[in-house]
């Protein structure tokens, strides 16, 4: 687990968070996010994890939504210990011929990624 979730976070720290990553939250709407964040062992500084709230003008329709980033995702695969990173990066082939503007814009011909 990383370092923040497991001491747990200072008054600054979370003043900071407050007002960066979680700036339209409430306050229980924040101390939610909070506590997620601890129980996932992921770190908002690190931009692995966010709270997004929408129709924050409207009380009825308001809506917490709490967002795991891709580096959240590998931080959690990496602590499973079965996570293997791609050794290589993935190939894109494209060709000028196969560009269509409604179906294939990019005339791409072929994508290569490597799957574990």
């Amino acid at each position: 687990m990383n370092e923040i979730a497991q001491r747990g976070y200072t008054a600054p720290q979370l003043t900071l968070i407050k007002h960066t990553v979680a700036k339209d939250c409430n306050t229980d709407e924040f101390n939610l996010f909070i506590e997620i964040c601890k129980q996932q062992g992921l770190d908002p500084f690190k931009k692995q994890i966010f709270a997004q709230v929408y129709n924050k003008d409207k009380p009825d329709k308001r809506q917490l939504v709490i967002v795991t980033s891709i580096d959240g995702y590998r931080a959690k695969a990496q602590r499973c210990g079965d996570y293997r990173p791609a050794d290589e990066e993935t190939r894109f082939e494209f060709d000028p011929a196969a560009k269509d503007p409604e179906t294939n814009p990019a005339g791409l011909v072929r994508a290569v990624v490597k799957v574990f």
